[in-house]
């Protein structure tokens, strides 16, 4: 007489098949959301580059490298310029930032524009090779720049 139900076998090929395509689909997830945390960090400092152009039209000249010690060197000048003095052709803000891509909360005083890992992006003026400025991040894995 037959019986009617699986073998230990073949229950454990079904559960290594499984685990095998599991395997497959979250490493594709990962890749995906890192490539994802890799295009947000390319955007954001495109998005940047923009505001700094508005702001050089305005004023004449790029921020200097570092606004204050708690600060991203650029966040400040871009967002809120007044109390600095620098000039009276500031009509900004140039560039509104986020909660989400703030160290704290705006209301609580952020202070750094943080990339998707959560490091805070850098900048530098006069840049490298004779460029006005430059902006970058180190990614999980590769620099994300503004020269490239």
């Amino acid at each position: 007489m037959k019986s009617k139900g699986f073998t230990l076998i073949e229950m454990m090929v079904v559960m290594i098949i499984i685990g095998i395509l599991a395997g497959l689909i979250s490493a594709a997830t990962f890749k995906a959301i890192e490539d994802a945390k890799e295009s947000k960090a390319a955007a954001a400092i495109s998005a940047v580059e923009a505001a700094l152009a508005m702001y050089e039209s305005d004023v004449a000249d790029y921020p200097p490298e570092e606004a204050s010690d708690d600060d991203n060197a650029f966040k400040y000048y871009l967002q809120d310029d007044r109390s600095l003095d620098v000039s009276s052709a500031w009509n900004g803000p140039y560039m509104s930032f986020v909660d989400e891509d703030l160290d704290v909360p705006a209301a609580s005083g952020g202070t750094k524009y943080m990339d998707p890992w959560g490091n805070p992006y850098q900048y530098k003026c006069p840049g490298n090779d004779d460029r006005d400025y430059d902006i970058w991040v180190n990614g999980k894995m590769d620099e994300i720049n503004s020269w490239d």
